[in-house]
């Protein structure tokens, strides 16, 4: 029982840093400007007022 729950554990912890891995390849660095510009274009008040300015 003991030799197959460390298997169990083994590959467990194995899956466990291979997605962890994959995660933190995902993320970039942004400048704080590219920050800004990414908040302003996602941000849907921002959306709704350009909108509410063009159909005026």
């Amino acid at each position: 029982m003991k030799v197959m729950n460390r298997t169990y554990f083994k590959i467990a912890f194995s899956i466990l840093c291979l997605l962890f891995s994959f995660s933190s390849q995902a993320q970039q660095v942004l400048t704080v400007q590219e920050a800004l510009n990414q908040a302003l274009n996602n941000n849907l008040q921002v959306k709704q007022a350009l909108l509410q300015a063009a159909l005026s």
